[in-house]
């Protein structure tokens, strides 16, 4: 699929295909997943705001909503500080 996605985007597909198959490539997708598990991420996507965790599978509205709540209240937060 990732192959046919390239092609259809234009993607030099030789390419493509040496850096999907070079150590680097798999190491750093290896580190990745690494720290998103570390960092908590069971899901995909899923954003940090300000430290916390906004796992996916929302609504993109109840993302966003939740996304200014967390900024209303560290703005909030420093004001008092």
């Amino acid at each position: 699929a990732l192959r046919r996605h390239a092609r259809e985007a234009g993607v030099d597909l030789a390419a493509f295909e040496e850096c999907t198959a070079s150590k680097d490539a798999a190491d750093a997708v290896a580190r990745d997943v690494a720290d998103g598990v570390a960092a908590g991420v069971e899901s995909t996507p899923t954003f940090f705001i300000n430290g916390r965790r906004i796992k996916g599978g929302m609504p993109r509205v109840a993302q966003y909503r939740y996304a200014f709540f967390i900024e209303r209240e560290r703005l909030a937060k420093n004001e008092k500080d």
